[in-house]
């Protein structure tokens, strides 16, 4: 008994001691220079100005007519507080020693989902086609049936046409309030349809006109990556910007060599 008693004396006089040193002001205190930065790292900056390229991500996995990306985002919003409600009630309210066994909300999702279906996306397992945004040389893919991805290209003209305003928007930021479940943007087959329209540019000639898409398709994603407010698109950003200089390398090494 007498070594714990000791234990706790020692114990005591160490917490004595710490709470003396505290509040003598020994130890330097934090400055008020030092308070503010410390706010000034939980702030989140400011979006850069410019277009915010959230609502086209959103929008992507889904047909979406042209120009109703917007739209569908706002009346995804409009939603999105009600079901945040139903979903902390459900997932964060007590449970009893049985478990709760009902079914809770399911995670959100667009409306898009059920008014317009799901997008067209480019076949998977083709030679004729990088299926992965890792394969190492897509002109050579394409190269094995220049016509069957030519045609594979063709059924995702919109994403095409979707992915060319990506190039004039300026950032990603997420206009949901924060959540544990909160949604993120869809990536769909952004990446992948990028590489091999290059890779099928290169094939028929202009190398030039690949090498420009590939630029502009990192420079884009590396710009997102300045002024993203999450983590995942920071990620998807440097994943998309190494693979097109990847690509980009892969396809000015077996140009001409006067190709600028």
């Amino acid at each position: 008994m007498r070594w714990i008693l000791r234990a706790l004396l020692v114990a005591a006089a160490v917490a004595i001691a710490w709470l003396g040193i505290v509040w003598s002001g020994v130890l330097p205190r934090v400055t008020p220079e030092q308070r503010a930065a410390l706010a000034f790292l939980r702030e989140m900056p400011p979006p850069p100005p410019g277009r915010n390229a959230f609502a086209l991500l959103w929008a992507q996995p889904w047909a979406v007519p042209p120009g109703r990306e917007a739209a569908i985002l706002a009346e995804d919003l409009a939603r999105f507080d009600a079901w945040a409600l139903a979903w902390d009630a459900h997932y964060r309210a007590p449970r009893d020693d049985g478990g709760d066994t009902r079914e809770g909300p399911k995670l959100f999702g667009s409306i898009a989902v059920e008014r317009y279906g799901r997008r067209a996306s480019l076949p998977d397992g083709q030679p004729w086609l990088c299926n992965t945004e890792w394969d190492a040389d897509c002109v050579a893919a394409v190269a094995n049936d220049p016509d069957a991805a030519r045609a594979s290209l063709a059924g995702v003209a919109d994403s095409i046409a979707l992915a060319a305003l990506l190039d004039q928007s300026s950032h990603v930021r997420s206009p949901f309030p924060p959540h544990i479940a909160g949604p993120l943007p869809g990536l769909g087959d952004w990446g992948r349809i990028a590489l091999n329209a290059a890779a099928l540019r290169a094939h028929d000639g202009d190398v030039p006109g690949a090498l420009a898409d590939l630029c502009r398709m990192g420079t884009t994603w590396r710009r997102f990556r300045a002024g993203a407010d999450t983590l995942v698109t920071d990620m998807v950003g440097i994943a998309y910007a190494t693979v097109a200089v990847q690509q980009a390398l892969a396809i000015h090494a077996t140009a001409p060599a006067d190709t600028p």
